[in-house]
């Protein structure tokens, strides 16, 4: 991973409060956000769903720890990570009551090669950090992952899909989507930017096939983000796409349709030799 570009990306976004305020409580669910919302949900539904709650639960790539106050709510200690100053900043304030109460830690950190002991965590998150990796890098970083995590505890990895329905839709359109220069939906929350670098897109079963290298067996998995319309409708009115989007969720769950979402999550478990 070149870091320059990235960390510069997450550092402004931090700086103006966009990534924090997408989960803000109450906060007026949009376009722009409803991709983060439900992607967050689908992950801690996965942590609900294990027999036994987590208790250490370590956040690589946590951002501005947006997750944070909920699973210290589960009764976890949480340990947030990030490799910019700035996120950590943003996600100190966040969770100064439980800093200071002893029940989460912040710390700067590179996932490649993360300072912290082996085994040390029963439950790794790693949401929305993949993608920000070269692919020739992602199985150390999964390998990281596997390190920490105890024996009999879960990871839980997000990935944006190489192909789904959208991506389809998207390549279907792509003349008219050149043809928008104007986006005055989004410019407010400033996502839809050029970034400086490329976004790793990953099929499940590459993601699947990454982590088994990196000593990662599948437990359970999740699909997110269902686009009935995509492309060039969400260009023209990403508000009325949402709308039109959200009642079809539900078809993420149903096999054989999870090829209408656009994210995918897997939780895994540590292979035992």
């Amino acid at each position: 991973m070149n870091p320059g570009p990235v960390q510069t990306h997450f550092s402004a976004l931090a700086e103006q409060g966009v990534w924090a305020s997408l989960y803000q409580p109450g906060a007026k669910v949009t376009a722009e956000s409803y991709s983060f919302l439900v992607r967050a949900r689908r992950v801690m539904e996965l942590l609900g769903s294990r027999d036994t709650p987590p208790r250490s639960l370590l956040d690589i790539g946590c951002g501005t720890a947006p997750l944070g106050p909920a699973i210290v709510a589960m009764a976890a200690r949480y340990t947030g990570m990030d490799f910019s100053p700035s996120m950590i900043d943003a996600a100190r304030r966040l969770m100064a009551d439980s800093i200071a109460s002893g029940s989460a830690r912040l710390l700067v950190g590179d996932a490649r090669n993360v300072a912290l002991p082996d085994a040390a965590f029963d439950t790794v998150l790693a949401m929305g950090l993949v993608e920000y990796f070269p692919r020739e890098q992602v199985t150390g970083v999964m390998r990281e992952v596997a390190r920490l995590l105890a024996p009999g505890g879960a990871a839980i990895v997000t990935v944006p899909k190489r192909w789904s329905w959208s991506k389809v839709l998207n390549a279907v359109s792509s003349p008219v989507r050149k043809a928008i220069a104007w986006r005055p939906h989004s410019a407010h929350l400033k996502l839809r930017r050029k970034e400086a670098f490329d976004r790793l897109y990953l099929t499940p079963a590459e993601l699947d096939r990454i982590g088994r290298s990196a000593g990662l067996l599948k437990i359970a998995e999740r699909h997110y983000n269902v686009q009935i319309v995509g492309g060039a409708f969400i260009s023209l009115g990403p508000r009325l796409a949402y709308l039109i989007n959200r009642p079809f969720e539900w078809m993420a769950r149903v096999p054989g349709l999870s090829f209408m979402a656009t994210g995918y999550i897997a939780m895994y478990g540590r292979e035992t030799k």
